[in-house]
């Protein structure tokens, strides 16, 4: 098929104008982006300029070495005073946690104790073992406080994103938990526990002694969660059926109780949070499937579209007009 001659002078003329106007875009967009960086570079040998005439200037009247150089030790005086904290909370943890395993061996060696003794059917060796049960018990209420004060502040330093939250970043079940173990323990060593071995008195020991080694058992962890879960489910009856033979036996119902219920409604609701915490970490640990990527470079690379908007050239336009105007001053 021939061409007419006005035809393919036609577009011999279109090609050479679409020509001629893309080599001017690409010449207009190269000289805004050396304009932008030269301006760019101009301005930054300005405020460094500006920046050493003042350093300059208050060296002469000594304010700079003085002004800074306080800040610049208080930040460091800063630094160094959380370095220390943190070292001495990590040194309290690591020894809270020896303590832990000591108290939870040293619980469950008068636990076997007083059960031989009741067995041997020694009057004189039950009143000496269970003496020693109530003793460590009450006096346990301290190292009980000690450790969740550095249970408290070890979440609040871990989970905390900022200062701000630091201390509500503890979780609600560590609150609970601890909040509901401590007066559990405070009511029953000192309230609902009588000082002589009697039938009364000697099954409420042994339940305690099971009791508080079951808030002592987190070390458990690393050997076996289901030897930890279950330790926490047998602490958890023995403190039920001790609270329940605490207040069948007292004939004095009131204040402590009440407090007593609420100090074991709090540990229950603590434990269902932990193990309802446990076990989304637990998912989430696990990940969604990993999905394979249906984005082909070579295939899909044809199918971007790398024009500019009407937007595009209009904001390159006026970044070149101000470009001139600054060339012109």
């Amino acid at each position: 098929m021939n061409i007419a001659p006005d035809q393919e002078s036609f577009r011999v003329r279109a090609t050479w104008r679409i020509s001629k106007a893309l080599s001017r875009t690409s010449e207009q967009s190269t000289r805004v982006i050396r304009k932008t960086s030269a301006f760019a570079e101009q301005q930054i040998r300005r405020t460094s300029k500006f920046a050493t005439e003042v350093d300059s200037g208050l060296n002469k009247m000594g304010i700079y070495d003085n002004r800074f150089q306080e800040r610049r030790s208080s930040r460091q005086l800063l630094k160094k005073e959380e370095e220390v904290s943190i070292t001495t909370l990590m040194y309290l943890y690591k020894f809270r946690q020896k303590l832990q395993k000591v108290e939870f061996l040293f619980i469950w060696t008068l636990f076997f104790a007083l059960i031989a003794s009741f067995f041997i059917a020694n009057k004189d060796l039950v009143d000496q073992v269970y003496t020693i049960s109530l003793i460590y018990v009450q006096h346990s209420v301290f190292s009980r406080i000690f450790a969740y004060i550095l249970d408290f502040v070890n979440a609040a330093v871990k989970l905390a994103t900022d200062d701000d939250s630091k201390w509500s970043a503890i979780p609600l079940w560590l609150i609970l938990h601890h909040g509901g173990v401590l007066g559990s323990h405070i009511m029953i060593a000192f309230f609902f526990t009588g000082p002589d071995a009697t039938s009364n008195n000697l099954p409420k020991m042994l339940f305690g002694l099971v009791a508080t080694q079951s808030s002592h058992n987190t070390w458990t962890k690393k050997y076996s969660l289901i030897l930890y879960w279950g330790n926490v489910l047998l602490g958890f009856v023995c403190l039920s059926c001790i609270t329940d033979l605490s207040i069948r036996s007292t004939t004095r119902k009131g204040g402590g109780t009440t407090i007593l219920l609420c100090g074991v409604l709090s540990t229950l609701c603590g434990v269902l949070l932990l193990a309802n915490s446990a076990a989304k970490g637990t998912k989430k640990q696990k990940g969604p499937p990993v999905t394979k990527s249906t984005f082909d470079i070579g295939k899909s690379y044809d199918a971007l579209d790398c024009r500019l908007t009407e937007e595009e050239e209009e904001e390159i336009n006026r970044v070149s007009a101000k470009m001139s105007l600054i060339e012109e001053d």
